[in-house]
């Protein structure tokens, strides 16, 4: 069994930062990173279900500062946003799984969210990774 787990790394709001010089990131000189606290459930979680299995591996895909990968949102009407974030997430880490591709697992996450709001309720509005290759081309 192998689960992916998407952490945040987000600045440690105890700390004062600053805006670099070239006025589009950050200044990283003294800035410290920390995992939000429900990103440590999650981590938790899935290292409790590998215990539980018996065998199996955690991974934990977390990107740094410099690792930042911009992907343009799609424009589409929305009907319900219930259940789009679990779907970003669930159409990430399967994508990952399967192609080990992160900027595409992306791509695939958000066409899959961007499916999903265009339907009523959570898990009936998931798509298939089937329908969101065709719809969106990937």
């Amino acid at each position: 069994m192998k689960i992916a787990v998407c952490l945040k790394r987000v600045p440690e709001m105890e700390l004062r930062f600053s805006i670099a010089a070239d006025r589009k990131s950050l200044d990283q000189a003294g800035l410290k990173y920390e995992m939000g606290d429900f990103d440590g459930y999650a981590l938790e979680v899935g290292l409790q279900l590998v215990e539980k299995a018996g065998s199996g591996e955690v991974v934990a895909v977390c990107l740094g500062p410099d690792g930042v990968i911009e992907i343009a949102g799609h424009n589409v009407p929305v009907i319900d946003s219930t259940g789009a974030g679990d779907c970003f997430v669930g159409a990430f880490a399967a994508g990952f799984v399967v192609d080990r591709d992160l900027k595409r697992a992306l791509l695939l996450a958000n066409a899959a969210a961007a499916i999903s709001v265009q339907r009523a309720g959570a898990g009936s509005s998931m798509p298939m990774r089937a329908e969101v290759i065709e719809q969106f081309g990937l």
